[in-house]
């Protein structure tokens, strides 16, 4: 009987793969800081008055936030050294660029850029206990 072979991934595809989710989530964590903090009264805002407050065209539209899923990338974001996580704030929850942000805290574009990058690699690896050859990733 012959046994399926598990496809396997090239080391270098996952780990793109895994940084491109990892941004996607923080663009995800950046609308969901922005939405408690839209909230008032330090609290968040429920599905429903997402919802309520979207306008009725489709265009609009944004699917509501998984709160859990926000607060384990919020507590990575976090781990990050205080201008990196001022900036990673601004970037994906303002939606400002890197030279905006640098010009605002007084350093280089390239500063923001590696800042930024680190916030992806670490959500990215956030939690994460196999050993990398288990995973897969080689160091």
């Amino acid at each position: 009987m012959a046994t399926a072979r598990r496809a396997t991934m090239d080391p270098e595809q996952l780990h793109e793969q895994r940084l491109e989710h990892a941004r996607q989530d923080l663009q995800s964590w950046g609308r969901w800081v922005m939405q408690r903090t839209d909230g008032g009264l330090g609290f968040g805002q429920g599905c429903l008055a997402n919802l309520q407050r979207v306008s009725r065209s489709a265009d609009d539209y944004r699917a509501p936030i998984a709160e859990t899923h926000c607060s384990q990338i919020d507590d990575a974001v976090r781990s990050l050294h205080p201008d990196a996580r001022t900036q990673v704030r601004l970037h994906f929850g303002g939606g400002f660029s890197f030279a905006f942000i640098a010009r605002q805290h007084r350093c280089a574009p390239a500063t923001v850029s590696r800042n930024i990058a680190l916030a992806v690699r670490t959500v990215a690896y956030w939690g994460r206990t196999q050993p990398c050859e288990r995973s897969g990733l080689s160091m």
